[in-house]
């Protein structure tokens, strides 16, 4: 964290970190021993490791802060994992950019975020032919007003060009039924007071 960056009063942030996980006998669910279908532990080590960032930048007038995760999971699925138990694997990259500006004193806020999320597999059958969902990009709208102290009202548009898609970890019901479940675009109105 800093302060007068480039300006007097701005003021802003970064920080980096890197994951290195070793898991012994991940759990997922496949076939036993006596070929029964249950969660067991596969035998070996599963690597999971990436780098997270977060930072931001903020003048008063403007902001800016973004997210960002690069991973490797080499994460294993067992066969018939994904028989009636949706068994999948998350993103290994995950993203968010959130700029907006201030005004009227600073009362009124307005911004946007764009929300990426990479692609994912989702177990069916075995891991050949598992299924791939594809990575996604969602824009948001939000703003606020402080009314006063006390009370304020904001706004916020999710999903903004109403864009269809998977979530990360989509049951293979819904994925080979061809339904889309992540959620269309989706508007809130409200206020909150302080007593």
């Amino acid at each position: 964290m800093g302060e007068g960056l480039l300006s007097a009063t701005d003021k802003g942030h970064l920080k980096i970190g890197y994951f290195y996980n070793r898991i012994e006998n991940y759990i997922t669910y496949g076939y036993d021993a006596n070929n029964d279908a249950k969660w067991i532990n596969l035998a070996g080590e599963t690597i999971m490791q990436g780098v997270e960032i977060e930072g931001g930048y903020d003048t008063g007038r403007l902001y800016a802060n973004i997210s960002l995760t690069i991973a490797d999971t080499d994460q294993p699925l067992g066969l018939a994992a994904g028989f009636g138990n949706d068994v999948g694997t998350l993103p290994d990259d995950f993203g968010m950019l959130d700029v907006g500006a201030r005004f009227l004193e600073e009362k009124l806020t307005v911004g946007g975020r764009v929300r990426y999320v990479g692609d994912s597999i989702q177990a069916y059958v075995n891991e050949e032919q598992s299924l791939e969902r594809p990575a996604y990009t969602l824009f948001d709208l939000y703003g606020s007003y402080k009314v006063s102290k006390h009370f304020e009202t904001f706004f916020t548009v999710e999903n903004l060009f109403d864009k269809a898609y998977w979530t990360a970890n989509t049951g293979t019901g819904d994925i080979l039924s061809g339904i889309t479940n992540g959620r269309g675009r989706t508007i809130m109105v409200g206020a909150t007071t302080r007593f």
